[in-house]
């Protein structure tokens, strides 16, 4: 589990997009790259993300705005990735503000 503080920004949240056999996949044609947060009020709160490189690695990141960080405890998150080949939606994570 990761801590970011209360009113953090510029930090970033890099999720690698892997199949159920551990194996990266590449996404570089996705046309939707979101976070979900989860915040710990039950709000939820919906961002674009980049992609790390070019998306042939399946990585993709969301670096936190001002403003994004106001509520303290357990936020949840998950990714939505959207391509021609499919959608993918990962398993739900969390992280704490202090």
């Amino acid at each position: 589990m990761s801590c970011i503080q209360l009113n953090d920004f510029g930090t970033t949240l890099e999720f690698t997009c892997i199949d159920e056999t551990s194996t990266i996949q590449d996404i570089s044609s996705a046309s939707v790259k979101q976070v979900i947060f989860t915040k710990p009020d039950g709000s939820v709160l919906t961002k674009a993300m980049d992609f790390s490189t070019d998306g042939v690695d399946g990585k993709v990141k969301y670096v936190f705005q001002d403003g994004d960080i106001n509520l303290q405890g357990f936020w949840k998150y998950r990714f939505l990735i959207e391509s021609p080949a499919g959608r993918w939606t990962s398993k739900k994570d969390y992280f704490l503000v202090e």
